[in-house]
């Protein structure tokens, strides 16, 4: 199942979570509920006790290993302050957007008025200079990107089948540059492929008219002894693309 974001905010705005079973809804509950969503693992704060170590133990806790640093944050980035007058106790949040003049909304548990027994999720504003410089990126939405660019695009069908108008022997002259020629009678890449064009001037002598995928094409044998189709008018928005004669 994809996982977002997005989902996740939508589940646990409001709310609160107590992972760990201590001190009710704190910073670091917030954060493991998160990774829990993901289904990665949650780093401890085993050398001071505050979610501080989350970031100052990456190379040992597993950080590294499930997401990428980045500065530059995107909604669903983790984000660690350290000790300041901002963060008496250091704090874990995700970035949800930006707040414009130095600041960036930030989605976490306990972080309007910090307490022992913890609050729920909210969105709240803080400073990017009171964050560690690093932010976390989840490797595993880049992976969900590369899986879902990797799986094959539906086959796209015409709206309609090409319609044999009429046989008819003529000269279509374009009016237009680059008006294009094709394989198929449609303009959808995955049925048709653009084989050459033709400039302003430019003339073919067709055998034959069709509709399809609501325009009007004419038809004729190329060089090559491949049948080659022209669209000459659009039906839907009226352009006309040249004269035959």
């Amino acid at each position: 199942m994809t996982k977002s974001y997005q989902e996740f905010k939508n589940i646990v705005l409001g709310k609160a979570f107590d992972v760990d079973g201590w001190y009710s809804a704190q910073c670091w509950d917030g954060y493991a509920y998160y990774m829990q969503y993901l289904g990665l693992k949650p780093a401890w704060c085993t050398s001071t006790g505050y979610v501080q170590d989350i970031y100052t133990n990456m190379d040992s806790n597993g950080m590294k290993e499930q997401f990428d640093l980045v500065y530059n944050l995107q909604p669903g980035d983790i984000v660690v302050f350290p000790v300041s007058s901002v963060t008496p106790l250091s704090h874990v949040a995700i970035f949800d957007s930006d707040a414009g003049n130095g600041y960036g909304n930030f989605l976490g548990q306990n972080q309007r008025s910090a307490n022992s027994s913890g609050s729920a999720f909210s969105i709240d504003k803080m400073p990017y200079s009171a964050t560690y410089y690093w932010g976390f990126r989840p490797k595993i939405f880049a992976q969900q990107q590369q899986a879902q660019q990797a799986q094959p695009k539906p086959e796209q069908k015409p709206t309609q089948k090409p319609v044999k108008v009429k046989d008819e022997s003529a000269t279509f002259e374009s009016v237009v540059n680059g008006l294009a020629v094709r394989d198929f009678p449609s303009t959808k890449t995955d049925l048709s492929h653009r084989v050459a064009e033709l400039n302003k001037g430019d003339t073919v002598i067709y055998d034959s008219v069709y509709d399809c995928d609501g325009k009007r094409w004419v038809s004729y044998i190329g060089f090559s002894g491949n049948r080659r189709y022209v669209c000459i008018r659009d039906y839907e928005n009226g352009d006309i693309y040249g004269k035959a004669y």
